[in-house]
């Protein structure tokens, strides 16, 4: 079940990226009007898109180390099977 949470997360996490990273370019695009503005505006986005990229590496590493104990667990699993039928 904890897998299934941090997939999810992760999940959640990337499509956020990519909603922050689309604002930007559009933004970007569309830079008519008050730059004192679109900059701050821009900055903001940025700082949140920072935010969310090091939130999306931090739920990557907790996969990565899900994966891993999980990978553990079936050898110990395969292996204690293999003892019990020989």
């Amino acid at each position: 079940m904890a897998i299934m949470s941090c997939l999810a997360q992760l999940r959640g996490t990337e499509e956020v990226v990519r909603t922050l990273r689309r604002e930007i370019e559009k933004r970007d695009k569309n830079s008519e009007g008050d730059v004192n503005e679109y900059e701050k505006e821009n900055r903001e986005l940025r700082e949140q898109l920072a935010a969310k990229d090091k939130e999306m590496a931090n739920a990557k590493r907790a996969h990565q180390s899900c994966l891993a104990h999980l990978s553990s667990f079936q050898s110990q699993y395969d292996k204690a099977c293999q003892d019990m039928c020989w």
